[in-house]
């Protein structure tokens, strides 16, 4: 609970900082040769309770929604060395612009095309803030993540069931490979202090990567 809160709160910040980018610049509306002009996100007056609302939302999509995106698109994440996560963050991103019941702002024309600029930039900033706050640090709890969905797949015929079932595989060896060295790179440096510290006394994690060397 305590790391699903933290999580809302940073979420909340980055979507703040986007809107704040985005709303200062204009783009012609029509998009792009029209003679109006507009901001590419207009905040609605959306408060403190609408970017945490939105941001709740939109971690609660990122962990039950995103895995299953993961599973069904993992081979062009590889194939395309992961720019393909920004197309997963926009649709992520989509589903909670239509779950939330506050709207944080009015998108200009194209909306597609400024949804992904926002999904690039949410991917941009998600990954720097979970380097330096260790958020994407390895798990050494013992807790079995994402039990649901391999229920679900045990449910899919085989032939379907194994494509995504290596979809699955190769994303979490990716994920343990990237979590593993950063850690490692980091370790004995200010910002490894940093994500142990903030791992320890925000997140509340008790184990910890006493021994981690490279091999």
């Amino acid at each position: 609970m305590r790391r699903f809160a933290v999580e809302v709160v940073l979420d909340a910040l980055i979507l703040l900082v986007i809107i704040l980018v985005l709303g200062f610049i204009q783009v012609s509306q029509p998009f792009p040769f029209g003679t109006g002009s507009a901001p590419i996100i207009a905040l609605r007056g959306a408060g403190i309770v609408g970017f945490l609302s939105w941001a709740a939302i939109l971690v609660l999509v990122n962990r039950f929604a995103r895995p299953v995106l993961v599973a069904l698109f993992g081979r062009l994440l590889f194939s395309t060395m992961g720019l393909f996560v920004v197309i997963i963050n926009a649709v992520t991103i989509w589903i909670t612009g239509e779950l939330a019941p506050i709207k944080l702002g009015v998108v200009a024309q194209p909306t597609l095309l400024w949804v992904l600029v926002g999904a690039a930039l949410y991917t941009a900033l998600s990954t720097v803030m979970d380097a330096l706050l260790g958020l994407n640090r390895p798990d050494l709890s013992g807790r079995e993540r994402g039990r649901g969905i391999w229920g679900f797949l045990e449910a899919l015929p085989t032939p379907r069931r194994n494509a995504i079932l290596e979809n699955l595989r190769l994303q979490q060896v990716y994920n343990a490979i990237y979590t593993t060295s950063l850690d490692i790179a980091l370790a004995g440096t200010p910002v490894g202090d940093l994500r142990r510290w903030f791992d320890r006394r925000v997140i509340g994690n008790k184990a910890e990567m006493t021994d981690a060397a490279a091999p």
